[in-house]
């Protein structure tokens, strides 16, 4: 078992997190993980 224990996420694409980069949606975080074999995330939501 893959945990992640430090994803950030967002409820929509309203306000870029550092960088200029927009945190995922919690739908497309899921995908993310889903790609990279990950079960479980800690999640720090914004």
């Amino acid at each position: 078992m893959l945990i992640d224990i430090h994803v950030h996420i967002a409820r929509n694409h309203s306000a870029p997190g550092s960088g200029g980069r927009y945190y995922p949606t919690p739908e497309e975080m899921l995908g993310f993980m889903d790609e990279a074999g990950i079960d479980m995330a800690v999640v720090m939501a914004r």
